[in-house]
């Protein structure tokens, strides 16, 4: 996710960072959430599923 998010610092419109996620395991997705908060990059995640037993 790092390197992503220091992709999108090249100058754009308005400097808005983002991370879009379809589908993330529901431990996935609070892991992309906390690093998404820390980077200050902008989380789009779509749906968050348990994975079966």
């Amino acid at each position: 996710m790092r390197r992503s998010a220091e992709a999108g610092e090249r100058p754009t419109g308005n400097g808005l960072r983002a991370l879009a996620v379809e589908f993330a395991s529901a431990e996935a997705a609070e892991e992309l959430r906390k690093a998404a908060e820390e980077e200050g990059v902008y989380l789009m995640l779509s749906r968050e599923y348990r994975q079966a037993a």
